[in-house]
């Protein structure tokens, strides 16, 4: 049995068929051993060394914009980017998973790719959204830095407990989250403009970006080897050779 070729930070889709004694269509997908990244960031926060699970974050962050460019490439949002719907498997690496909003896009000039689908979980919701009732790449990649943002802090940015009216007129209108600028990942870079977030090829080679997201001459993870490494020189994180393997 020959397996396709998959992008490694997608979960890999192999066949479909239709039963038609249920009348279900069933979907045949890879096996990922591991936990969803919710779990993993209640779990490694406070199992791991604080800084070195900085550091895998910085990495899984990095992983999913390529799994997002290549999603937007095929002219497909995924439309519910969240901790729940990625995969960490025993080698740290994140999978993007549940397709089960994503749309084909259109076209529009001044606008670019975007789709009209609505769902999607309230508090990864792009404040776009409910003035235009489109969804843009951009939109992805704000529900992405949502889901740094509750990796991070350990919350989510308007509270657990909230009207979810209240939660959508403090989206809409930029409300955004206070953020403790103590913290080494130095997100009091962070601007809450969905206007100005960056593409899924911007986050990968944006130095500035990374810059702001990450600690130096600190920890790194080597998953290739699954050891620690210490005060690893920092140009290492662009040596694709030793993070896409």
């Amino acid at each position: 049995l020959s397996f396709p070729e998959c992008n490694p930070f997608i979960i890999c889709y192999y066949n479909s068929y239709y039963d038609p004694s249920t009348r279900q269509f069933l979907i045949e997908m890879e096996y990922i051993d591991g936990e969803d990244m919710f779990n993993f960031v209640l779990d490694s926060g406070e199992k791991n060394n604080s800084e070195l699970h900085y550091y895998l974050l910085l990495l899984m962050t990095k992983d999913l914009a390529k799994g997002l460019k290549y999603i937007h490439s095929k002219n497909i949002l995924h439309n519910d980017i969240k901790l729940e719907n990625v995969m960490i498997d025993r080698n740290y690496v994140p999978r993007i998973i549940d397709f089960g909003l994503a749309c084909h896009t259109l076209f529009k000039e001044h606008l670019g790719q975007y789709c009209d689908s609505v769902g999607g979980t309230p508090d990864y919701i792009a404040p776009e959204f409910f003035k235009l009732k489109m969804r843009t790449p951009a939109t992805d990649m704000w529900a992405l830095g949502i889901l740094l943002y509750i990796a991070v802090m350990k919350e989510y940015p308007y509270g657990e407990n909230y009207n979810v009216q209240d939660l959508f007129y403090k989206i809409e209108n930029n409300k955004a989250p206070k953020i403790n600028t103590s913290n080494e990942l130095g997100v009091d870079g962070i601007e809450f403009d969905v206007r100005r977030c960056y593409t899924g090829e911007i986050v990968l080679f944006h130095d500035e970006t990374l810059d702001r997201l990450a600690f130096k001459d600190k920890f790194y993870f080597d998953k290739t080897k699954g050891k620690n490494i210490n005060k690893l020189q920092w140009y290492h994180l662009y040596n694709t050779e030793l993070i896409d393997s």
